[in-house]
């Protein structure tokens, strides 16, 4: 079997970021700043393989032995001035 000839599965990852400005005082243009933010990584929650056994005599021939995290949040908080 030649070299980088087999297709593994599917590989679907999807990241998402949702921010919000508040303003701390009524002009919009001058003031300090607070920003909210909500980032999704992996969203989907696919699972997506990294390493395969590639040991022909090896029973686990071609199956994965590791895959990339599963779905994180991470909420932030900035102040701006």
């Amino acid at each position: 079997m030649p070299r980088n000839s087999l297709e593994g599965p599917a590989f679907a990852q999807l990241d998402l970021r949702w921010a919000k400005d508040f303003f701390l005082t009524h002009a919009k243009d001058k003031g300090p700043v607070t920003t909210i933010g909500l980032d999704a990584f992996n969203a989907l929650n696919h699972t997506n393989y990294t390493s395969y056994i590639g040991t022909l005599s090896s029973p686990f021939f071609g199956q994965a032995v590791s895959a990339y995290p599963p779905r994180r949040l991470q909420i932030s908080l900035r102040l701006r001035s």
